[in-house]
Order: structure tokens, then sequence, then C-alpha cells
């Protein structure tokens, strides 16, 4: 009977020792669970910061690889092929100051070749022969006037087209060191010209109209020159290292910028930097031309056949689809700019988007969705990703992405996007005090 309290007294104490023990390893195992949470924790900012490194880095490369892209592949269909540099230039036959110079220079070589002042004084009595040069000045400016009229005329857009193609041909086949073309031997091209063969025989035929009969030779040779040999090929080997690279540079543009935004973290910001950084590309590639052409004009001489005005006018007329590109790239990153912006957490922008959702669900009424509906809702973020990744698959099309292009691409985006919110429509949730 005595020795039951001391047995009771050990146990108690076997009791307390072993609820400070297990204290004790509870506390060691919650500093042992902390310092693991640590870690992880510290690991996993350490992985965040290095793929929003990388993304940022492959975003980076992705624009450099765009701002390179646009321009080489514009100059790969306007420079390197025939086809393509006629349809740049094929406008130019309507441009008053290109038609000025070509039809100053057909008059010109068709006054030399017959030589109006000798065959007036061969025509003329010995005692008028002094007249010989005035009638002839009178007569140079008639020829003048009917090459306005010819360049003018509705014949001169398919003479200019097929003198453009012939130029075009035999420049590169001289650069790339071909030695023969249809039978023609090509030396090694010195410039880029325009032969104003046929330009001449149609002065010819409007002048016999009029009752100039002039006799010119037979295969004359009559060309302005456009580029000299230096310049042309310079500018040749630059177009032809880069079009060589052309499609390993679109490639990792597309590579690198889905590269980005798929490791990135926050994806809205991503695209917003994005589409801020198309809109600077498409600017410095606009900026560039500008400059481009600037110095192209300055270094034209005051007394060369094609004046620093027509210079201008032709650049410009060239240049034109690489400044649609510029126009739709800018474009185009204005609208990944302003919807990455309006999907952003500021409350103007959630009240917006809250209702944008509430009048498509107010539109649809109470009627009910239907089958469709109901498939629609259950798959609406399946099918609204779907739809961007359809539009970013026409961007991407061997198409010619001008302007209008980019409009009709954004609008049928937001319309199907409107399509699916309304037939998958839900009510929007209350918003917040």
């Amino acid at each position: 009977m005595n020795e039951e309290p001391g047995m009771g007294s050990g146990d108690a104490s076997e009791d307390e020792g072993l609820r400070a023990e297990i204290k004790r390893l509870q506390g060691e195992l919650a500093i042992r669970e902390s310092r693991q949470r640590d870690t992880r924790k510290r690991a996993a900012v350490g992985q965040n910061r290095t793929r929003n490194i990388v993304s940022l880095i492959l975003l980076i490369v992705g624009l450099v690889s765009l701002l390179i892209a646009i321009p080489v592949l514009w100059l790969n269909r306007t420079v390197l092929t025939t086809d393509g540099w006629v349809d740049a230039v094929g406008p130019l036959a309507d441009d008053p100051a290109v038609q000025e110079v070509v039809a100053n220079a057909a008059a010109d070589e068709y006054s030399r070749q017959v030589n109006t002042e000798q065959l007036v004084r061969d025509q003329l009595p010995e005692q008028s022969r002094g007249l010989a040069g005035p009638i002839a000045a009178l007569i140079e400016m008639g020829i003048r006037q009917v090459a306005r009229v010819v360049v003018s005329s509705d014949v001169f857009a398919g003479i200019w087209t097929e003198a453009n193609r012939l130029g075009h041909s035999l420049a590169i086949a001289g650069l790339n060191q071909v030695q023969e073309v249809d039978g023609q031997l090509i030396e090694r091209a010195q410039s880029y010209n325009i032969d104003l063969r046929s330009i001449i025989e149609a002065l010819q035929r409007e002048l016999q109209k009029r009752g100039i009969n002039f006799n010119i030779p037979e295969n004359i040779e009559a060309r302005i020159p456009i580029l000299q040999t230096a310049q042309l090929s310079r500018f040749y080997n630059y177009v032809v290292a880069l079009n060589t690279a052309a499609p390993w540079i679109s490639f990792l543009a597309v590579v690198a910028i889905a590269g980005a935004v798929g490791l990135s973290l926050n994806r809205r910001k991503t695209l917003f930097y994005l589409g801020a950084g198309i809109v600077i590309a498409g600017l410095v590639l606009l900026i560039a031309d500008s400059i481009v052409k600037m110095r192209i004009v300055s270094g034209v001489p005051s007394d060369a056949v094609f004046t620093p005005e027509a210079t201008g006018q032709a650049f410009d007329t060239v240049t034109s689809g690489l400044i649609s590109a510029c126009a739709a790239a800018i474009l185009l990153g204005l609208f990944l700019f302003a919807g990455a912006y309006a999907l952003g957490p500021s409350p103007a922008m959630v009240r917006m988007r809250r209702n944008v959702r509430l009048w498509i669900y107010e539109l649809g009424g109470n009627r009910a969705p239907g089958r469709v509906g109901l498939w629609i809702r259950a798959h609406r973020n399946l099918l609204q990703v779907g739809i961007l990744i359809l539009a970013a698959i026409a961007l991407i099309l061997p198409v010619n992405r001008t302007v209008a292009y980019i409009i009709w691409l954004a609008a049928g985006v937001v319309l199907l996007e409107f399509l699916v919110e309304f037939f998958g429509r839900t009510a929007p949730p209350p918003a917040h005090a």
C-alpha cells in the first residue's frame, strides 16, 4: 500500500520527461521544416529569377532578329528577284519627275544619234546655213515636247516595265558573273541601266506622225545609268549575304519570341513589352529609311541624269513595300501593347473587363445558352487561346502583311473572341467594394 504513491510519482516524472522530449523533437522538426521551406523558397526564387532573365534575353534577341528580318525579307523580294523589282519600280512610270528625266534623256539621245543640226544644215541652201543652229534648236525643243507626250501616254508603262525587267536581269547576271544570257554575252556589270531603245523607237514613231522623219542607226546603245559599279557591287554583296541568313534570322525571331513568352512567369507583362518593342523596331526602321534617303539624295550630283527630286521620288516608290511592312509592324505592336494593358490588374482595367462581360451577359438576356453554348462555356478558355494561336500563324504566313491585313486580322480576332464570350456567357463576378 505504501509503494503505490512512489510508483505514481515516478510515472508522472517519466510522462513529463517524455512530453519534454516530444516537445524538443517537435521544435527540432519545426526548425528543420522551416529551414527546408526557406531552402525551397530560395531555390524557387533563384529559378524564377533565372527564368525571368532568360525570358528577357530571349525577348531582346527576338526583337533584334525581327528588326533585321523585316528589311532583309523586303530586300529579298525587291532586289534579288526581277519580278519583285519590276513590281516595285512599276509605279514610277506615272511619276512626273521620273517621266521628265526619261523624256529628256530619250530626246537628248535621239538628237545626238541623228545629229539634228547637221541634217538641217545639209538641207538648207548655202546662204541660209547660218540658220541651222536656231532651226535645230527649235526642232530639238519639239522633239523634247513629243518625248514628254510619249512618257505620259499609256504605252510608256509597258515600255518602262520591260526596260526595267531587262536592266535588272542583265545587272544580276553581270554581278553574278554569268557569261551568257539568251545568247548575249554579259560582262561584269558596270552599272544598273535603263535601256532607252524602246522609248526612242516610240519617240521616232510619234515624230513621224508629225512629219519629222529622221532615221536613227539600228542597234543603238542608249541607257540611263542608275547606280555605279562600286555602289552596286558592294550593295549586292551585302544583300546576298543577308539573304543567305534570312531564313535563320526569321526562325530565330519566331523561336526567341515564343520562348520568351513561354518561359515568362508573367506572360501579360512580356506581351506588353513585346508590343512596345515591336513598335520601337518599326519606328527605328522608318527613321533608318529616312536617313538612307537623305544620304542618297544628297549624294546625287546636280548634273546627274536622275535629278535629286527624281531620285527621292524613286526611292519612296521602291521602298513603299518596306514602309508598309513597318507600318504593319507598328500597328501589330500597338495591338499587343493595348491588349496586354487591357488584361492588366489595374482597377480601371478590372472594372472595364467586368463591365464588358456584364454587357455581353445582358445582351443575351435570359435566354438559355443551349447545347452549343454549354459546350463553348466549358471550353471557353481553350477556344480563346486557339483563336490567338491561329492569329499568330496568320502573322507568320508568307503573305504581304500590309496595314490593311493587320487591321482585318485584328478585327477578326476581336469578332471571334466576342462570339465565344457571347455564346458561352456567364454572369460576371460581383464588383468588390
